[in-house]
This record gives C-alpha cells, structure tokens and sequence, in this order.
C-alpha cells in the first residue's frame, strides 16, 4: 500500500537533433539552380531553413501570402489554425522571384510550389518530405528511420538558434508558432550551453569519497 502514493517516473522522450552550420550549408548547395526542380527545391528548403515552416504549410503557401513589399510571408498555420507573419531575408526573396519567375510552370493554380509534369499540382506534404529526406542522404549526411532528420530538423534549429540568443520566452513562441510555451522545453537539450546553466550541483547533497570508488 506504500507504493501506491508513488508516482511513476515520466518516461523517456528522445531527443530529436537540428542541423548544424556544416550540414544546413551542404543541404542548401545540393539544389542543381539551372534546372527547374532545383530552383524550386533550393526556393522551398531555403524558405523552410529561414522560417520553420511545416511540410503542410509550405504545400499549402499561396502566391498572395508572399509580401514583397514587406519581406515577409502570412499564412495560417493548418496544426494551430493560427495566422503568423515571420520576415524572410533577401536572399530567400531571390530565390522565390527565380522559381517563380523561371521555374514554375503557368498555371492557375494560386499555391507556390508545383509539379514540374503535367498536370500540374501543387506538391503535397509526402513528397516535400521526400525532396528533403532525397537531397539530405544526396548530400552524404547519414540517415536512418525515425532519427528526426526530416524538413522538421529546420525548426528545431530555429527554436536552438533562438535560445542561444537569449531571445524572450514569448518570442520564441510567436516565431514557431506555438499554441503555449510548454512547447519550449522540447529545444532546451539542443543548446547544451543553455541546458548546462539549468543542471543543479551538489551543494545541498554533500558527497562522500566513496561515492566514486
């Protein structure tokens, strides 16, 4: 009867890795920026790498949701059902405007990234996720089943660059679109200086020598 007022342990959750400079700079080289699959792939992976946009919601992106003007995007988030506006860089703008102006094929369709073959459709999450996970092993970056490197990693790196910046709880939030900050901790393990200041020493827990022996 004593046990039972004891709570069992959490289990254990895997910490999934973001990419690092190296690899993120390999990822966005692979693209071949002649053909028309490369512009739009190099376009697509650079707008996820800037801004942590989901599978789904790069299938989805509109051609209106792109403000030139401003440089940034909108768009509802389809898990959150929430409207997020995040500025994107110049170079990201290039690489849209290149795609968009020499790549796509002239369709009606209002979405930004499209089949290549005719009929032309826009790409569907699945196979966003294959581009990346194709270019990710043509770059020579290891990869096995559900070891996290999928177009996901992207986020995680926004979410571990922000942190390392000291960059406000809330902000964080409002970039990657999170619901609560009870998202956050997932990205606390990836910035191991940032997780080295939360450890506890043994100040209150006195050792003894023969702990080591």
């Amino acid at each position: 009867m004593e046990r039972v007022s004891y709570k069992a342990a959490a289990s254990r959750r895997k910490v999934f890795p973001a990419i690092n400079s190296c690899d993120m700079d390999l990822l966005l080289k692979y693209p071949d920026r002649e053909t028309s699959i490369g512009k739009r792939n190099y376009a697509m992976l650079l707008l996820a790498s800037c801004s942590g946009m989901r599978c789904i919601d790069l299938a989805n992106l509109k051609l209106e949701q792109i403000k030139r003007r401003e440089k940034s995007i909108v768009w509802v988030q389809h898990k959150t059902n929430q409207s997020l506006s995040l500025p994107i860089n110049q170079e990201t703008l290039d690489a849209l405007d290149d795609y968009l102006m020499h790549a796509r094929p002239k369709s009606t369709l209002p979405y930004v990234f499209l089949t290549v073959l005719s009929p032309y459709r826009k790409l569907q999450s699945q196979s966003i996720r294959t581009i990346f996970i194709r270019n990710l092993r043509a770059c020579g970056i290891e990869k096995s089943a559900y070891d996290g490197k999928t177009l996901h990693a992207f986020r995680r790196t926004i979410g571990k660059w922000l942190l390392e910046s000291d960059t406000k709880i809330e902000m964080i939030s409002q970039i990657l679109g999170h619901r609560s900050r009870a998202a956050l901790p997932r990205y606390l393990p990836l910035a191991s200086d940032m997780l080295r200041e939360c450890a506890l020493d043994f100040t209150y827990t006195p050792l003894t020598t023969e702990v080591y022996k």
